[in-house]
């Protein structure tokens, strides 16, 4: 080592920094990266947007991110970061259709925000340095701050949106500090981003060991390690929730870890592409109903096997406000939470004297990964939905981990085969 201080401080308060909870995986590797882009830093690149992958970042976020720090951060240290990403691209087989549009259609500008802008850039600089305000106006306010694919800045680019945001945490935190499952345990599916990890976050919060599972393995392991840095108990699994064999190991796993199975939150679940039902291709809905059908179906038959040994338990699966209602051009999606209501309503019944409670949460257009990707692939039915949404705003993972909490406790005790909608209020209208 040629530095030995430096080892010290890596082995001491920089290792426990990584540790901090309170960013997510994927969310600590978007400022890892930013910062290393800003910092022009090549060396350690590769391994942290290989990372970053790994943790849930999209190629497009990550491609959007060096197109926003060439303009913050200087040109250079965005064309250095391209030619790294290229190669880590390449190596993990990632195609031009996984990277966002040269001029993809722009986010809808509010027009008197951008007004308000316009007069604060021209007062400062209008008088000594006009191209500013024409290069902020036309490039950064009109074109770059209007790109959809960096998931945090769209849906959450006004200030009011960053507000109910905050709010919703808070209040979100404030309902389920008062629930225990303190010696419990929780299984939660497609648990690396989004409401399931919300939702294994919760619990662990609340006092259960989680075990987090999803397709996403390195994403689960990762996430659940943080939890475990601070000082929860968990364990993160690989699932494909369509392969039963790989269900009924996550379940026998989680039993032969923690000794038990209390709660199950079934969350794992894919969007379809927007199709007229005879447009709509076969493979399409064989994939999305083995993932959020058959999916469901299986996670349920693994969990009731032992919830009944077991004497008891708690099932919650993850339908949508689209098992609620109808949709031009989304049969197949909203066949399959239809679908999930109806299994959670036979099985709610078949189980009810067995001391096993289960029903269904309905999620409106939450701030996920997900409904990012809708944002970018069907900005026109995003944009639809969000005019005709009562609360006006998007609703956040942890009000949904809130409604999954509380249907696992005995505050609903006596709540079974239920399809909790909470959606903003969107499918009562």
């Amino acid at each position: 080592m040629v530095v030995p201080a430096l080892e010290k401080y890596a082995q001491g308060p920089v290792a426990e920094l990584w540790k901090r909870p309170g960013l997510a995986p994927r969310d600590r590797s978007i400022v890892t990266v930013a910062a290393l882009i800003a910092r022009n830093q090549t060396i350690e690149m590769p391994h942290q947007l290989a990372l970053a992958l790994d943790n849930g970042v999209k190629p497009r976020e990550i491609s959007e991110i060096i197109t926003h720090l060439a303009f913050y951060s200087g040109w250079p240290n965005a064309m250095a970061a391209a030619a790294v990403a290229k190669d880590v691209f390449v190596a993990r087989k990632i195609g031009s259709d996984q990277l966002p549009s040269a001029s993809p259609a722009p986010l809808a500008l509010d027009e008197e925000a951008e007004k308000q802008r316009a007069e604060r850039v021209g007062a400062q600089f209008g008088k000594i340095a006009p191209g500013v305000v024409q290069y902020t106006s036309e490039v950064l306010f009109r074109d770059l701050w209007l790109r959809p694919d960096l998931a945090e800045r769209v849906l959450g680019a006004a200030g009011r949106e960053g507000r109910h945001r905050k709010a919703a945490r808070l209040g979100s935190r404030e309902s389920s500090m008062h629930l225990s499952f303190d010696k419990q345990v929780a299984l939660v599916t497609g648990a690396a981003s989004g409401i399931g990890l919300a939702t294994a976050k919760a619990f662990a919060e609340a006092g259960a060991a989680v075990t987090l599972a999803d397709v996403n393995g390195d994403g689960a392991r990762s996430a659940a390690k943080d939890l475990v840095a601070a000082g929860h108990k968990a364990i993160g699994v690989r699932c494909d929730v369509a392969d039963a064999d790989d269900v009924a190991t996550m379940v026998k796993q989680t039993v032969s870890t923690f000794g038990r199975l209390d709660a199950a939150f079934n969350n794992a679940g894919v969007q379809s592409p927007l199709a007229e039902t005879a447009d709509a291709n076969v493979e399409d809905f064989d994939r999305v109903t083995a993932i959020n059908l058959r999916g469901i179906w299986s996670c349920m038959k693994y969990e009731l096997l032992h919830m009944r040994e077991q004497g008891g338990g708690a099932i919650v699966n993850c339908s949508s406000m689209g098992g609620l209602r109808g949709s031009a051009g989304r049969g197949i999606y909203r066949a399959t939470k239809h679908g999930v209501l109806g299994l959670t309503k036979c099985a709610a019944l078949e189980n009810a004297t067995r001391g096993i409670r289960i029903n269904a949460v309905c999620p409106g257009i939450i701030e996920t990964p997900m409904a990012a990707a809708m944002l970018v692939n069907q900005a026109d039915a995003i944009k639809a939905l969000m005019r005709e949404q009562p609360m006006g705003r998007l609703g956040q993972p942890e009000e949904i981990a809130a409604a999954v909490l509380w249907l696992c406790s005995p505050g609903a005790s006596f709540v079974i085969g239920h399809a909790l909608a909470v959606d903003g209020g969107y499918t009562v209208r």
